[in-house]
């Protein structure tokens, strides 16, 4: 049976949490860009089955 993947990754990325909406911006090595969350995720609207991951990483 075939299989249809959705995936959606960001790295070095920061969250920032407004009143109506997220912002997430990714930092990448010669800019930055700035996405809404809602709209990113709307895309899995429906969806079932879906896995959520989010990690961070500090040095230490």
């Amino acid at each position: 049976m075939a299989k249809r993947k959705r995936s959606l990754n960001l790295s070095k990325t920061e969250l920032i949490f407004e009143d109506d909406k997220v912002i997430a911006i990714e930092h990448l090595k010669n800019e930055d860009k700035e996405y809404d969350v809602f709209d990113l995720l709307r895309d899995f609207e429906g969806c079932q089955n879906l896995t959520i991951n989010i990690s961070t990483e500090k040095e230490i």
